[in-house]
């Protein structure tokens, strides 16, 4: 998901002719990665691959969020006569408990110095930087033949 939303990003997508350029197999494994992510259907295909991966893993916290929310917008507290509403409870737990089942794996892994230094040092443009890169690569109204 962080993949789609950083090329998703407005001073990505507007770049049409740039796009034009990139290579078929990546603007299929992008498309893959589109519908393996869709929130179609309370994200079912990305539930699906989910749950068919063994841990560990990283789950997209986004979906238990979701989950989270719609359970207790949409379930009183009590109902009847005061009485405590167990199966909402039961459903908030059936989700934490799924995420925590990804919190219980190992995750081995090794430290890289140079990967380190190099995140740690990373200098990362603001949303208004990139648009003014985007905007000199293809200027607003601008024709292929401008560009390139």
């Amino acid at each position: 998901m962080a993949f789609l939303g950083g090329l998703n990003n407005s001073a990505l997508l507007r770049l049409k002719f740039t796009k034009a350029l990139v290579g078929k197999k990546y603007l299929e494994s992008l498309e893959s990665l589109e519908k393996e992510m869709s929130c179609e259907s309370s994200y079912k295909t990305y539930r699906e691959l989910l749950h068919n991966t063994d841990p560990p893993c990283v789950p997209y916290i986004g979906v238990y969020l979701t989950d989270l929310t719609f359970i207790e917008e949409g379930n009183p507290n009590i109902i009847g006569n005061n009485l405590i509403n167990f199966s909402k409870y039961t459903l908030l737990y059936k989700v934490i408990s799924e995420v925590q089942q990804y919190q219980w794996s190992e995750y081995n892994l090794n430290y890289v110095p140079i990967i380190q230094t190099f995140i740690k040092d990373l200098n990362s443009p603001t949303v208004a930087e990139l648009y003014q890169v985007s905007l000199q690569k293809e200027p607003k109204g601008a024709q292929k033949s401008d560009i390139f």
